[in-house]
Formats: structure tokens, sequence, C-alpha cells
């Protein structure tokens, strides 16, 4: 009886630890990669950490985590999720892509421990409770934009894992030491400003910000944009803005 109350709190806190996501919208050609083998995605079909998710030629879909948050992805574009789990009431979600256009939509969480982060080549980013688009260009360069809330970036090129601890590349006498260490907190971008690629380690955007890396990490571009400019003309950008009013975001 002891043993098989022991076995059903293991199962029940293993399925507690374990998160998802759903395909909650879909248009045109959404295939899933899982296991090394593809499918086609269909609306309300689950998934889960490992997953990859690459849309076609005028495709879009959107995937809501059991938290609530949600990521949406142009045509052309790719999304890995590396994690998505739970311990308590926080939640933590790591998503990745390689290539093309991700609108991500984060609800406020109700633990601070929570995290919310978008990994590409050349940025790191992870945020509580904001809404911002990650663009991904075929040379690996980003553009990052936050419409509200705020986000903190970090440098792939300068470190290893982001919030709160990083760790040195290489091991000792390799140009790292190997080891994890605290780093000074990120600062706030307080308008069009330049950043030189030796500043740029860690960076905290606000609402109608930006920040456009380079293929070689560099901090190409910073500072504030308009709602007026082409980039904000575009239907990808309309058409994520009605979506969050329909779904009263």
């Amino acid at each position: 009886m002891i043993k098989r109350a022991f076995l059903l709190l293991c199962a029940i806190l293993l399925t507690a630890a374990l998160a998802g996501a759903e395909v909650t919208y879909i248009v045109g050609s959404v295939s899933v990669f899982r296991g090394g083998e593809g499918f086609s995605a269909s609306l309300g079909a689950r998934l889960k950490g490992g997953d990859v998710v690459h849309t076609g030629d005028r495709s879009r879909t959107e995937i809501t985590f059991d938290d609530g948050s949600l990521v949406r992805l142009s045509s052309n574009s790719d999304l890995t999720i590396e994690r998505s789990s739970t311990s308590g009431l926080a939640t933590s979600t790591v998503v990745s892509s390689t290539g093309g256009r991700l609108w991500s939509t984060v609800t406020p969480f109700a633990d601070p421990a929570s995290n919310y982060v978008v990994k590409t080549p050349t940025a790191t980013a992870a945020c509580r409770g904001t809404v911002f688009r990650t663009d991904v260009y075929p040379d690996t360069s980003t553009l990052l934009r936050v419409y509200n809330g705020s986000v903190e970036m970090w440098n792939p090129m300068a470190a290893i894992e982001g919030p709160m601890f990083w760790e040195t590349e290489g091991t000792e006498g390799e140009g790292g030491t190997g080891e994890r260490h605290e780093v000074v907190g990120p600062h706030e971008v307080s308008g069009p400003v330049e950043v030189s690629e030796g500043q740029w380690t860690q960076l905290i955007l606000g609402g109608m910000q930006q920040l456009y890396i380079a293929p070689d990490g560099s901090v190409a571009a910073s500072g504030e944009f308009s709602p007026e400019d082409e980039l904000e003309l575009d239907e990808w950008v309309t058409w994520n803005q009605e979506r969050d009013a329909e779904l009263g975001r």
C-alpha cells in the first residue's frame, strides 16, 4: 500500500512538472517535427518540449502555452520548444528560432520565478508580461521590438545561459573558465543611442524600443521606433495586434 501510494505521488509530481502548448490558430501549411518524425499540425494539437514547428509559404500559426502565454509564427518561420515546465506556481518556457518572424504575447506571471525566453543565433530575450516581436533574418541577424512591458536582452556570443547567471565559454586556457558567476544587472536603453559590441552584454528594452543585432553579435541599431515606420505598417503587425485585441490581451 505504501509503495503504491509512493508511486502514485511520483506520477502526480512528474505530471505537474511537465507543461506543454496547444496549436490555437493555423492557416496554410504548418509542420511539427518530433523525435525525427514530422507530421502536419492541426488546430488543437498538443505540443511539448523538443518539438520543432515550421510554417510554409503564406502560412502562419499560433501556439498557446499552458500558462496562457502565446507565440505566433509568420510564414517560412521555425520555432523549437526547448522547455515548457512548471514548478508550483512557477512556469518556465524557453523557445528558439533560427529564422523567420515571431510575435510573443506573454501573460503576467503569478510567481516571480517564472520566465519566458526566446533564443536566436545572435540574441536571447527574457520577459514577464510583455508583447514583443522577434525577426531572425537569413544572415542570423536579429531585430527585437517591444510594444509594451519590458524585455531583458542577453548576448549569447558573450555568455551561455541568460537570466541571473552567465557561464563563461570554453575551458580554462581556451578563453573561459567554464564557471558560472553572477553578473551586474542589465541596464536600460533610454532612446536612440549607439551601443558598441563591447558594451553589449545585457540590456533592458522598454515599450516602443528596439534592438538590431548584426550577425557578428554587435549592436547595429538601438533606441526607439515609430508606429508609423515601414515595418510597423506591415500586415503581420496589424494582424497580430488585432488578434491580441480579439483575445482580450
